[in-house]
């Protein structure tokens, strides 16, 4: 059964109640009663009728989803707030489906919103917990900054048990540090090509004939290459001591 919202009498024969923004609408659209046809009647409120409809005891139409309410037809919009303020979004029927009032565009029963919109929502506000600079919304936070903060936790790229680094420190720790980076034998210069990750590198220190033999060859290099620059020093000194006397005797 409909009741009528703010019921009004017609002055047609029928008698009959609408509701007041029913009987309205008609009216401005020029149409007849619907239910004799008659074009040209009048309609006043009926506040009888709305006093003693209000006074009526009613369950509220969400019984059947779990609400137990039950009171005046007068009382039934307040107890379902069905468009609630923001400091009300809580109050009334917890059955009732609000909007979320993120903007994600979800809707929720009235016992729900809460944890979505504190919990779930994907447009609540959220800040950036690891430099806790950017704030926007946990979407944007997760999706787009989080995969270039420069504090995000971030494991080293060799997988090595280490603790996590911030995005910004992992190339350094990966460069100097990290124990599975392969680096060259110190003594490379001297001829080792020996390359082995970080941790072993100390153990293949301890070949000491191979780095020292190596070593013997590079002093001799060395040595060789000293006496011939000695040489050419020589050679170059007595040349200019031999232009000098040439420019001396002119």
């Amino acid at each position: 059964m409909q009741i009528p919202k703010e019921p009004c009498l017609i002055s047609c024969p029928c008698g009959k109640e609408f509701c007041r923004e029913c009987i309205e609408r008609i009216k401005e659209d020029n149409k007849p009663c619907p239910l004799c046809n008659l074009s040209d009647f009048t309609f006043l409120r009926h506040h009888g009728s709305e006093r003693y409809l209000k006074a009526q005891e009613v369950w509220c139409s969400h019984k059947k989803d779990g609400c137990k309410w039950r009171g005046k037809l007068g009382e039934y919009e307040q107890h379902l707030n069905e468009d609630p303020s923001p400091e009300n979004q809580l109050t009334g029927c917890q059955f009732v489906e609000i909007e979320c009032e993120h903007g994600c565009g979800g809707w929720f029963q009235r016992r729900h919103i809460a944890s979505h919109q504190k919990g779930a929502c994907p447009k609540r506000p959220y800040a950036c917990k690891y430099c806790n600079e950017h704030e926007s919304n946990f979407e944007d936070v997760t999706k787009n900054h989080y995969p270039q903060c420069a504090k995000y936790p971030v494991t080293c790229t060799n997988k090595c048990r280490d603790a996590p680094f911030e995005r910004q420190n992992v190339n350094n720790h990966v460069k100097d540090e990290c124990p599975l980076t392969e680096i060259d034998c110190p003594l490379h210069y001297a001829g080792c090509e020996v390359r082995l990750p970080r941790k072993d590198m100390p153990e293949h220190m301890t070949d000491t004939v191979t780095h020292l033999t190596l070593l013997a060859t590079v002093t001799q290099s060395l040595l060789k290459e000293n006496q011939e620059l000695r040489q050419t020093t020589e050679d170059l000194k007595k040349e200019n001591q031999k232009q000098q006397k040439q420019n001396e005797d002119k």
